[in-house]
């Protein structure tokens, strides 16, 4: 039997419905499935590509599918897929700034203003870290905390900033209990 390169799936909450094509379109496959059963069947698929709708479970099935080694990617809808994970993120934007890409004009113009965003918030993110580290180099109690094995910068500017004074509390069990 020839292997999917796309598998179709309906969500639902105990019964799915899966539906296989090859690169031609062509059905190959549409079962019905209970839960117990999907994640079984989908593994024994070789890695394609799963499309399914956008649901509140489709994150929990996205994740799972993901596990099994199927394609999950950005522009996968205009026959590209990148790698996932932020370190791949520049080989993304390269493809969206390459004149010479299939990708149709309309989505580039969309996915630019998705990357100048991404851009924006890395530069603030930047900036803040820069200054979460001035403050903790800054107050000698952040200082003193950072001094601690696993405390850093971050966790010592918070600990200053929002929690009472050490005095308030009666024993190490009533400020672990304060953090959460």
């Amino acid at each position: 039997m020839e292997q999917a390169v796309t598998i179709g799936l309906d969500l639902a909450k105990h019964v799915f419905q899966a539906h296989g094509a090859d690169v031609a379109g062509h059905v190959l496959f549409r079962r019905r499935l209970t839960r117990a059963r999907l994640l079984g069947f989908l593994a024994a698929q070789a890695p394609c590509v799963v499309a399914m709708e956008a649901c509140a479970g489709s994150h929990y099935w996205g994740r799972e599918v993901g596990k099994l080694g199927h394609v999950r990617g950005h522009l996968s809808e205009y026959g590209y897929v990148f790698r996932q994970s932020i370190t791949h993120a520049a080989i993304l934007i390269a493809h969206v700034d390459d004149r010479n890409s299939s990708l149709p004009e309309s989505a580039r113009v969309v996915l630019r203003r998705l990357i100048d965003t991404f851009t924006a918030l890395e530069a603030q993110m930047k900036e803040l870290d820069g200054e979460i580290n001035r403050r903790s180099r800054a107050d000698p109690v952040a200082r003193r905390l950072m001094t601690i094995l696993g405390v850093g910068p971050i966790t010592a500017t918070a600990i200053t900033a929002l929690v009472p004074a050490a005095g308030s509390f009666r024993t190490g069990r009533d400020f672990a209990a304060c953090l959460g």
